[in-house]
């Protein structure tokens, strides 16, 4: 194998495990209720919302646009490498936080 096949190789190997890491972090949130700065509607899905949480995992869920820009508790149903789904937590008042 060539010199830069072998570091092809290599580079491949590191962003496999990578996002396996990654997804292991993101499986640890699954079962958990979070904080989610709702900031924007997803490109692939017309009822789908995207945010964040304070360290910065990217949160995927379902709702109306007037989310946006708001803070929700969401309790995360799902990981993949990149991201976590979850759905918003019904606290009785059924209004989001500003």
């Amino acid at each position: 194998m060539s010199g830069t096949r072998k570091r092809r190789a290599g580079l491949w190997r590191s962003r496999r495990s990578s996002g396996r890491f990654k997804s292991g972090l993101n499986e640890g949130l699954v079962g958990q209720t979070v904080d989610v700065m709702v900031d924007a509607a997803s490109r692939r899905r017309e009822v789908e919302l995207s945010g964040r949480t304070s360290t910065n995992v990217v949160v995927n869920l379902p709702g109306p646009a007037a989310w946006i820009g708001r803070t929700l508790p969401v309790r995360v149903e799902r990981a993949g490498p990149h991201s976590v789904w979850g759905r918003m937590v019904e606290d009785g008042t059924n209004v989001p936080r500003v």
